[in-house]
Protein backbone atom coordinates (compact mmCIF):
# COMPACT_ATOMS: atom_id res chain seq x y z
CA UNK A 1 0.00 0.00 0.00
CA UNK A 2 2.80 2.57 0.65
CA UNK A 3 4.70 1.65 -2.25
CA UNK A 4 1.91 2.22 -4.36
CA UNK A 5 1.50 5.38 -2.46
CA UNK A 6 4.78 6.11 -3.52
CA UNK A 7 4.40 5.49 -7.09
CA UNK A 8 1.57 7.97 -7.43
CA UNK A 9 3.41 10.55 -5.56
CA UNK A 10 6.40 9.88 -8.34
CA UNK A 11 4.28 10.08 -11.27
CA UNK A 12 2.49 13.24 -10.06
CA UNK A 13 5.93 15.20 -9.71
CA UNK A 14 6.70 13.52 -13.22
CA UNK A 15 3.72 15.49 -14.32
CA UNK A 16 4.20 18.11 -12.30
CA UNK A 17 8.07 18.48 -14.66
CA UNK A 18 6.27 18.02 -17.74
CA UNK A 19 3.96 20.68 -17.17
CA UNK A 20 6.29 22.96 -15.89
CA UNK A 21 8.70 22.13 -19.22
CA UNK A 22 5.40 22.59 -21.43
CA UNK A 23 4.14 26.42 -19.85
CA UNK A 24 7.57 27.36 -20.66
CA UNK A 25 7.62 26.59 -24.14
CA UNK A 26 4.65 27.72 -24.84
CA UNK A 27 3.39 30.70 -22.64
CA UNK A 28 4.00 33.90 -24.76
CA UNK A 29 3.79 35.47 -20.96
CA UNK A 30 2.63 35.22 -17.54
CA UNK A 31 -1.16 34.35 -17.26
CA UNK A 32 -1.37 32.80 -20.53
CA UNK A 33 -0.43 36.02 -22.50
CA UNK A 34 -2.86 38.61 -20.25
CA UNK A 35 -1.77 41.38 -21.63
CA UNK A 36 -2.48 43.87 -18.75
CA UNK A 37 -1.25 43.96 -15.03
CA UNK A 38 -4.38 43.86 -12.38
CA UNK A 39 -6.15 47.09 -12.49
CA UNK A 40 -4.65 47.87 -16.12
CA UNK A 41 -6.95 48.97 -18.65
CA UNK A 42 -6.97 47.35 -21.69
CA UNK A 43 -8.05 50.65 -23.74
CA UNK A 44 -7.61 54.35 -23.32
CA UNK A 45 -10.60 55.85 -23.28
CA UNK A 46 -12.41 57.35 -26.52
CA UNK A 47 -14.44 61.01 -26.27
CA UNK A 48 -16.99 61.77 -28.22
CA UNK A 49 -16.18 62.79 -31.83
CA UNK A 50 -17.77 66.26 -31.96
CA UNK A 51 -15.49 67.40 -29.31
CA UNK A 52 -12.67 65.77 -31.11
CA UNK A 53 -13.91 67.36 -34.01
CA UNK A 54 -13.78 71.10 -32.43
CA UNK A 55 -10.55 70.46 -30.62
CA UNK A 56 -8.73 69.36 -34.37
CA UNK A 57 -10.24 72.42 -35.61
CA UNK A 58 -8.52 74.30 -33.41
CA UNK A 59 -5.06 72.49 -32.66
CA UNK A 60 -4.25 70.42 -35.74
CA UNK A 61 -0.70 70.91 -36.23
CA UNK A 62 -1.91 70.97 -40.58
CA UNK A 63 -4.48 73.78 -40.11
CA UNK A 64 -2.01 75.38 -37.97
CA UNK A 65 0.89 75.11 -40.43
CA UNK A 66 -1.89 76.58 -42.99
CA UNK A 67 -2.71 79.81 -40.67
CA UNK A 68 0.80 80.29 -40.94
CA UNK A 69 1.12 80.69 -44.67
CA UNK A 70 -2.09 82.61 -45.08
CA UNK A 71 -0.44 85.20 -42.06
CA UNK A 72 2.95 85.51 -44.33
CA UNK A 73 0.28 85.77 -47.31
CA UNK A 74 -1.41 89.00 -45.68
CA UNK A 75 1.98 90.42 -44.35
CA UNK A 76 3.03 89.92 -48.46
CA UNK A 77 -0.10 91.38 -49.46
CA UNK A 78 0.20 94.31 -47.01
CA UNK A 79 3.90 94.88 -47.80
CA UNK A 80 3.09 95.30 -51.36
CA UNK A 81 0.38 98.08 -50.86
CA UNK A 82 2.32 100.07 -49.15
CA UNK A 83 4.91 99.87 -51.71
CA UNK A 84 2.88 102.80 -53.56
CA UNK A 85 5.02 105.11 -50.95
CA UNK A 86 8.35 104.09 -53.14
CA UNK A 87 7.19 106.95 -56.17
CA UNK A 88 6.62 109.53 -53.51
CA UNK A 89 9.62 111.97 -53.47
CA UNK A 90 9.69 114.54 -51.09
CA UNK A 91 12.16 117.95 -52.43
CA UNK A 92 13.38 120.69 -49.84
CA UNK A 93 15.74 123.39 -50.23
CA UNK A 94 17.36 126.17 -48.51
CA UNK A 95 18.86 129.05 -48.88
CA UNK A 96 19.27 133.20 -48.80
CA UNK A 97 20.33 136.32 -50.68
CA UNK A 98 21.01 139.66 -50.82
CA UNK A 99 18.69 141.85 -51.99
CA UNK A 100 20.80 145.15 -53.80
CA UNK A 101 20.46 148.22 -51.44
CA UNK A 102 20.28 146.02 -48.66
CA UNK A 103 22.30 144.35 -45.93
CA UNK A 104 20.35 141.82 -44.70
CA UNK A 105 20.05 138.89 -46.37
CA UNK A 106 16.67 136.91 -46.96
CA UNK A 107 16.62 133.43 -45.74
CA UNK A 108 14.09 131.15 -47.97
CA UNK A 109 13.12 127.75 -47.35
CA UNK A 110 11.21 125.40 -49.72
CA UNK A 111 9.36 122.10 -49.30
CA UNK A 112 7.78 119.95 -52.42
CA UNK A 113 6.04 117.08 -52.95
CA UNK A 114 5.97 114.84 -56.05
CA UNK A 115 4.74 111.51 -57.27
CA UNK A 116 6.88 109.73 -60.44
CA UNK A 117 6.54 106.89 -61.87
CA UNK A 118 6.18 105.36 -65.50
CA UNK A 119 3.42 103.55 -67.33
CA UNK A 120 5.18 100.37 -66.88
CA UNK A 121 5.63 100.95 -63.19
CA UNK A 122 2.11 101.29 -62.67
CA UNK A 123 0.49 98.40 -64.70
CA UNK A 124 3.32 96.10 -62.88
CA UNK A 125 2.67 97.27 -59.40
CA UNK A 126 -1.10 96.65 -60.04
CA UNK A 127 -0.54 93.03 -61.57
CA UNK A 128 1.51 92.13 -58.73
CA UNK A 129 -0.76 93.67 -55.77
CA UNK A 130 -3.84 91.69 -57.81
CA UNK A 131 -0.98 88.43 -57.62
CA UNK A 132 -0.68 88.43 -53.80
CA UNK A 133 -3.93 89.03 -53.28
CA UNK A 134 -5.67 86.07 -54.82
CA UNK A 135 -2.44 83.92 -53.53
CA UNK A 136 -3.92 85.19 -50.42
CA UNK A 137 -7.35 83.54 -50.92
CA UNK A 138 -6.15 80.26 -52.15
CA UNK A 139 -4.43 80.01 -48.92
CA UNK A 140 -7.35 81.05 -46.99
CA UNK A 141 -9.73 78.71 -48.97
CA UNK A 142 -6.98 76.13 -48.73
CA UNK A 143 -7.15 75.88 -45.79
CA UNK A 144 -11.15 75.04 -45.43
CA UNK A 145 -10.12 71.95 -48.21
CA UNK A 146 -7.40 71.03 -45.10
CA UNK A 147 -10.49 71.35 -42.87
CA UNK A 148 -13.11 69.75 -44.45
CA UNK A 149 -10.42 66.71 -45.48
CA UNK A 150 -9.67 66.67 -41.98
CA UNK A 151 -12.74 65.93 -40.24
CA UNK A 152 -13.20 63.17 -43.07
CA UNK A 153 -9.77 61.48 -41.75
CA UNK A 154 -10.75 61.76 -37.63
CA UNK A 155 -14.63 60.47 -38.61
CA UNK A 156 -13.20 57.75 -40.80
CA UNK A 157 -10.43 57.22 -37.70
CA UNK A 158 -12.87 57.85 -34.65
CA UNK A 159 -15.37 54.63 -36.40
CA UNK A 160 -12.32 52.28 -37.16
CA UNK A 161 -11.41 52.39 -33.40
CA UNK A 162 -14.80 52.00 -31.78
CA UNK A 163 -14.90 48.82 -34.55
CA UNK A 164 -11.41 47.85 -32.57
CA UNK A 165 -12.83 48.21 -29.23
CA UNK A 166 -15.31 45.88 -29.96
CA UNK A 167 -13.90 43.44 -31.06
CA UNK A 168 -11.02 44.51 -27.75
CA UNK A 169 -14.42 43.42 -25.79
CA UNK A 170 -14.85 39.85 -27.64
CA UNK A 171 -10.63 38.72 -27.52
CA UNK A 172 -11.03 40.00 -24.14
CA UNK A 173 -14.27 37.38 -23.09
CA UNK A 174 -12.72 34.96 -25.34
CA UNK A 175 -9.13 35.33 -23.79
CA UNK A 176 -10.39 35.21 -20.17
CA UNK A 177 -12.26 31.98 -21.15
CA UNK A 178 -9.86 30.18 -22.49
CA UNK A 179 -7.27 31.06 -19.75
CA UNK A 180 -9.83 29.65 -16.87
CA UNK A 181 -10.00 26.53 -19.77
CA UNK A 182 -6.25 26.38 -19.18
CA UNK A 183 -6.46 26.62 -15.46
CA UNK A 184 -8.92 23.63 -15.11
CA UNK A 185 -6.83 21.75 -17.67
CA UNK A 186 -3.53 22.12 -15.93
CA UNK A 187 -5.40 20.82 -12.33
CA UNK A 188 -7.04 17.74 -14.13
CA UNK A 189 -3.26 16.68 -15.72
CA UNK A 190 -1.47 17.07 -12.49
CA UNK A 191 -4.54 14.95 -11.23
CA UNK A 192 -3.82 12.57 -14.21
CA UNK A 193 -7.21 13.10 -15.43
CA UNK A 194 -6.30 14.35 -18.63
CA UNK A 195 -3.15 13.20 -20.79
CA UNK A 196 -0.27 15.23 -21.57
CA UNK A 197 -1.52 16.01 -25.47
CA UNK A 198 -5.41 17.47 -24.01
CA UNK A 199 -3.24 20.39 -22.30
CA UNK A 200 -1.09 20.81 -24.56
CA UNK A 201 -3.83 21.52 -27.34
CA UNK A 202 -5.81 23.80 -24.67
CA UNK A 203 -3.02 25.41 -23.71
CA UNK A 204 -2.24 26.50 -27.41
CA UNK A 205 -5.89 27.65 -27.55
CA UNK A 206 -5.08 30.56 -24.92
CA UNK A 207 -2.05 31.30 -26.07
CA UNK A 208 -3.41 31.87 -29.35
CA UNK A 209 -6.50 33.70 -28.05
CA UNK A 210 -3.63 36.23 -25.71
CA UNK A 211 -1.68 37.03 -28.82
CA UNK A 212 -4.98 38.00 -30.88
CA UNK A 213 -6.05 40.30 -27.56
CA UNK A 214 -2.64 41.95 -27.67
CA UNK A 215 -2.42 42.02 -31.27
CA UNK A 216 -5.83 43.68 -31.87
CA UNK A 217 -5.07 45.56 -28.62
CA UNK A 218 -1.65 47.27 -29.92
CA UNK A 219 -3.72 47.84 -33.32
CA UNK A 220 -6.15 49.79 -30.89
CA UNK A 221 -3.41 51.79 -29.34
CA UNK A 222 -1.74 52.55 -32.24
CA UNK A 223 -4.93 54.08 -34.28
CA UNK A 224 -5.37 56.43 -31.02
CA UNK A 225 -2.36 57.95 -30.86
CA UNK A 226 -2.67 58.58 -34.61
CA UNK A 227 -6.09 60.44 -34.00
CA UNK A 228 -4.22 62.06 -31.26
CA UNK A 229 -2.01 63.49 -33.26
CA UNK A 230 -4.04 64.04 -36.01
CA UNK A 231 -6.25 66.17 -33.24
CA UNK A 232 -3.30 68.18 -32.32
CA UNK A 233 -4.03 67.20 -28.31
CA UNK A 234 -4.48 65.23 -25.87
CA UNK A 235 -7.66 62.91 -26.39
CA UNK A 236 -8.11 62.22 -22.06
CA UNK A 237 -8.27 65.97 -22.09
CA UNK A 238 -11.23 66.21 -23.75
CA UNK A 239 -13.62 63.47 -21.47
CA UNK A 240 -13.67 66.19 -18.25
CA UNK A 241 -15.08 69.28 -21.03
Amino acid sequence: MREKAVHTNVRRAARILLLAGLLTGVHLCPAAGSGATAGEPATAALPPLERILEAALEHSPVLKMQDARIQVGRYRYETEQQRWFEYIRVNSNYGYAVETGETDPTEGYSLGVGIEFSIFDLLSRTNQQRFYQYELRESEYRKEVLAEELQKEIIALYNTIRAKKELLDIYSKARESTRLQEQMAEKEFTEGSIPISELARVTEIASKSAATFQETRYDYHESYTKLELMTGCELSGLLDQ
